[in-house]
């Protein structure tokens, strides 16, 4: 007899495939977890991608994740808001026309925990995150961003960044591939 827990990770694995067969393109070696996503067929999935547990994302104004990129657990992007301000509004607190703006995250971006994604932004190549932010406006490539709104703190090693990419280092794709094991390092 099959027992009740191993019976919902069943179930789970395969509501996760169920909506991944419905991006409008997925690359190969793509790891979603459970969560919420509002029209996937908008979504655009590249290589070496991972959404983490609980993810919320809104694809109905359209999302690209571009290879290499990890979202980490909690993370919510939308792509649609509310009109509240024109000449011919009609009601309050908002009308009834949605506007769609597209996400885009470029190639090898880490987006933390819980961080929150606006409408229409662009979060550049190699960027970074931080946990709990919340992303208001275009991040540029190789920055790493914190706080709410999320601003600029400082920048990648532009050298060493290209350098591993050019050698194909991308951490999932290293990972599927076994070529090292997770190390864990204690800190003050």
């Amino acid at each position: 007899m099959i027992s009740l827990s191993k019976l919902q990770n069943i179930l789970a694995k395969y509501k996760i495939k169920k909506i991944m067969a419905k991006f409008q393109q997925r690359g190969s070696n793509v790891q979603l977890n459970s969560g919420q996503y509002i029209v996937p067929e908008k979504i655009i999935v590249g290589d070496n991608v991972y959404i983490g547990p609980d993810a919320f994302i809104n694809a109905i104004g359209g999302v690209e994740i571009q290879n290499g990129s990890i979202i980490g657990p909690f993370a919510k992007i939308q792509t649609s808001n509310h009109r509240y301000e024109h000449p011919e509004l009609k009601t309050i607190p908002y009308d009834n026309i949605n506007l769609l703006s597209k996400v885009l995250i470029c190639q090898n971006v880490w987006i933390g925990m819980d961080v929150k994604i606006c409408p229409g932004v662009t979060i550049g190549e190699g960027a970074i995150v931080a946990m709990g932010s919340v992303v208001t406006k275009d991040v540029p490539p190789l920055a790493v961003v914190g706080g709410n709104p999320a601003r600029v703190i400082k920048y990648r090693n532009e050298q060493q960044y290209n350098e591993l990419k050019k050698s194909g280092a991308i951490y999932l794709k290293y990972k599927q591939q076994k070529k090292f094991k997770p190390v864990y390092e204690v800190r003050k």
